[in-house]
């Protein structure tokens, strides 16, 4: 009998809530590329967000008997990485309130802000001109792997394919967008 990825997820929630650091590992290695979106899309900051992602799983481990039962874990990670970004956010811009001063913070951070929406239009207009280069079937394999959060197998089934064949497909539709945003914008 084969268990749905849910059911899986639940159960590695479940052995990491009972002390079981391989189950830790498994939802972290499930689940980092999908943080890592999330965690980028809050801050645009690459290593803020790992050291991020990196803290939550600590605090997930040193917490683990308080750890909700039966969570929707995709979404409580998600909540809880975004919640843990704005924090430090927030940490950072009180201490440079005090070096800066009341005045020069509150310019300084309406300066920030629109700073922070022109890069982040940038990257997006940047991503979908690099998504418009790809073929249909290469778009459709990114959205189930990387906002479905489909397995290889799961994507093969859902597209008739072989597994080897999304792979191929995976592989060059990262490959195309890899060159195409490095020719356009330093990563």
């Amino acid at each position: 009998m084969s268990l749905s990825k849910s059911n899986i997820t639940n159960q590695l929630w479940e052995r990491t809530r009972s002390g079981d650091p391989m189950a830790l590992q498994e939802l972290y290695n499930n689940y980092y590329q999908y943080l890592f979106g999330i965690g980028f899309s809050v801050c645009l900051n690459r290593e803020l967000t790992k050291d991020c992602i990196h803290d939550l799983f600590l605090e997930i481990w040193a917490n683990r008997e308080k750890l909700p039962p039966n969570a929707s874990v995709g979404g409580y990670l998600g909540v809880s990485l975004r919640r843990k970004i704005i924090h430090v956010l927030k940490k950072e811009q009180l201490l440079e309130s005090h070096v800066l001063g009341d005045e020069i913070e509150q310019e300084f951070s309406y300066e920030d802000m629109i700073i922070a929406f022109q890069t982040e239009k940038e990257v997006k207009q940047r991503l979908e001109m690099a998504m418009s280069q790809l073929t249909k079937k290469q778009k459709e394999v990114i959205r189930l792997r990387y906002f479905e959060q489909k397995s290889f197998e799961e994507i093969a089934r859902l597209l008739k394919s072989e597994p080897r064949t999304i792979y191929n497909h995976m592989y060059e539709a990262i490959k195309l967008l890899r060159n195409y945003l490095s020719s356009t914008y330093i990563l």
